[in-house]
Parts: structure tokens; sequence; C-alpha cells
């Protein structure tokens, strides 16, 4: 369902209209249909911003790891929300 939303939302933009939407935790084919993405984390602070291509290599810059076989977007979900730090990927409490 999720992907057929994205579907539509991605014929309407072809339209002209400028498509925003709030999504949690998506499937990594249906983030990589984004065209720019605002990543949120504690407290409403801005942590990305721009194109779903650069989210990845924007935080292994600031030395956070994904790990191979996770999905990309569960792991910005764990750097957003504070529950893993830079270069170990340690859960943090």
């Amino acid at each position: 369902a999720s992907l057929m939303v994205s579907e539509a939302l991605a014929r309407l933009l072809k339209t002209g209209v400028t498509v925003m939407s709030i999504i949690h935790q998506p499937r990594y084919s249906i983030f990589a249909m984004f065209h720019h993405i605002i990543l949120l984390g504690f407290g409403g602070r801005v942590m990305y911003c721009g194109k779903p291509t650069g989210v990845v290599p924007y935080f292994k810059k600031l030395r956070y790891v994904f790990p191979r076989g996770e999905n990309p977007a569960d792991v910005m979900l764990d750097i957003s929300s504070g529950a893993v730090g830079p270069t170990d990927h340690t859960v943090l409490t």
C-alpha cells in the first residue's frame, strides 16, 4: 500500500504539483523515490536536508556506520533518534 501511495504521489508530482509528505521508517525503495528529504532528529532539529542519494554519504562522513544488509532507512531512524552514535554504531542509552 505504501508503494502504491508513493507511486501516485510521484505521478502527481509530474503534473507540476508540489508534494510534501511525512513517512516513518520507509522501505528503502520508497525512500529512494523522494527527490528531496529533511531528516529531523530529537526536538525537531534538522539533521539532514538534501537528496536521498546524499544522506548515507553524509552520515558516513560524520563517522556513522551503515551495517551491511541493514535498511539504510532503519539506520537513519536510529541516528535521528539518538539510539546510535558515530564510528562504532554502539547503542546509546
